[in-house]
């Protein structure tokens, strides 16, 4: 029995070593490469923190700093500072050519007036061949993400500019999402998508024997940052918007375990003797709380009116407390991949937002939540559209179901008033204090969600009126508690 006994342990431990590497290696997902910067040493080799070995070599003694993003939540004791001739070099690895990625990097940049400066870059020393890079031109205010033209051969940018230009000397969390399984490539500054790219015919390149460079390309040749990196990542995987905002906000993000500080030492006490009160351990920082408060509801998306690239998405508002309204979209049910931040508070009536840049003949999914300063609220209810195909002149009008049909106006009486339309529905001018004069947008609901308190209270509008329709016409004037 025992020659029998001794195998089968044998086996079981075998089994849980496997399990516990196999998890291991599931551990940081998608994670491909993630260089922290947190080396205290000039000099010292940047280290790899995804378990994938991608360790490299600085060049012209980069100087670690403790200057780091201040959002920031887990263990960041330094980031790296380039000067402009200086850069680290990671040895060439087929890993680097990809279907689909995600780049992300804390920057502070010194200088805002530059050239072309690289944050992270997989080009030939003479510049020929690209797989791909990510930088930005200070000069223009412009980041761009180089791709392949097909296969290796170079290459065509894809640019986008800030609304506003970077401010010298402060931290912006700037991530690139590259999708290339539906062809997009999207901006997000702090964690907000500002705009996506169709790239069709282009990739992430196949592999070219050539370093991957942090703070310069061409192998270390040229496009020399200027600045401070912290935290640079790279996924082998597009991330969603939450990823992307969960990253930017300062967690530690998707597959990476939060880092804790190495204690420092601690004296044993003698046998009796009382523990002190106080440790000679490094605390850990503490995360920072948000004290606002939930908004109350959620936004009820009724109708959206699409053509081939864009899409006019029309929801009610929800009760106080809300500052703005996060629009996320994506290709399935619950895909977040998408998404972007409105600026919009209390209101009445109906709010509408323009989403552009989309796919013809693509089918979406929308959804929408509220927030509250940093308190995000619960996500409302989900609409699935389909664009229609390229260069079509045809609008399609989709509704949550058909009382939203009913209370809807012809596409002639609506117009896109985006977020002004609280203004527009405040400012109307009626005839006289029961009376209310229609104007172009206006539904039952979005006046009696004005002038009632709720849009539920549109038939006392109709019965009012003796309404044979709730189809309504600019200029029309209607009683409304006379």
């Amino acid at each position: 029995m025992r020659k029998i006994i001794i195998p089968i342990a044998g086996l079981f431990f075998l089994c849980f070593f496997l399990f516990l590497n196999v998890y291991h290696s599931n551990a940081d997902g998608n994670l491909l490469a993630y260089w922290k910067l947190d080396e205290t040493t000039a000099g010292s080799t940047v280290i790899d923190s995804s378990g994938n070995s991608f360790s490299g070599t600085p060049h012209g003694n980069p100087q670690p700093s403790t200057d780091v993003p201040s959002t920031i939540t887990f263990y960041d004791p330094e980031s790296l500072n380039f000067d402009g001739s200086q850069w680290v070099s990671v040895p060439d690895n087929s890993a680097f050519a990809m279907t689909s990625a995600t780049f992300s990097v804390w920057v502070k940049f010194t200088n805002t007036s530059a050239g072309d400066m690289d944050m992270i870059a997989k080009r030939s020393s003479d510049g020929s061949q690209v797989q791909w890079q990510f930088g930005y031109n200070a000069g223009g205010n412009q980041f761009k993400v180089s791709l392949a033209n097909g296969g290796n051969s170079c290459c065509r940018d894809f640019d986008w500019s800030p609304g506003s230009p970077l401010t010298v000397n402060t931290w912006y969390n700037i991530a690139v999402v590259i999708d290339g399984t539906h062809n997009t490539l999207t901006w997000y500054q702090n964690g907000v998508s500002q705009a996506t790219d169709n790239i069709s015919g282009h990739n992430l390149g196949t592999e070219i024997p050539a370093d991957l460079t942090l703070g310069a390309s061409y192998d270390g040749n040229s496009e020399f940052l200027q600045g401070y990196l912290d935290d640079v990542r790279i996924y082998n995987t597009a991330l969603t918007s939450d990823q992307i905002a969960d990253i930017a906000s300062g967690d530690s993000g998707p597959g990476v375990p939060a880092a804790t500080p190495t204690p420092g030492p601690t004296s044993v006490p003698a046998p009796g003797a009382q523990l002190s009160s106080s440790s000679n351990s490094t605390p850990m920082p503490s995360a920072p709380v948000c004290s606002a408060q939930m908004p109350s509801g959620t936004p009820d998306l009724f109708q959206i009116d699409s053509s081939d690239t864009y899409a006019t998405l029309y929801f009610s508002p929800v009760n106080n407390p809300v500052s703005n309204y996060y629009v996320s979209y994506g290709y399935s049910s619950g895909d977040e991949r998408f998404g972007t931040l409105t600026n919009q508070g209390v209101s009445l009536g109906v709010l509408s937002y323009t989403i552009n840049d989309l796919l013809p003949d693509t089918t979406y999914y929308f959804r929408i939540r509220p927030q509250n300063d940093c308190m995000p609220g619960d996500w409302g209810n989900e609409m699935e559209i389909t664009t229609t195909k390229e260069n079509s002149a045809n609008t399609i009008r989709y509704y949550k179901d058909l009382i939203s049909q009913i209370l809807s106006v012809f596409s002639e009486q609506t117009t896109n008033l985006s977020s002004s339309i609280t203004k527009h529905i405040n400012n109307g001018n009626q005839t006289s204090p029961c009376e209310y004069s229609v104007k172009a947008g206006d539904s039952l609901w979005n006046i009696a969600q004005l002038k009632l308190g709720s849009g539920f209270d549109f038939q006392k509008i109709e019965k009012e009126n003796n309404l044979s329709s709730a189809l309504l016409y600019a200029g029309q004037t209607l009683k409304v508690n006379c």
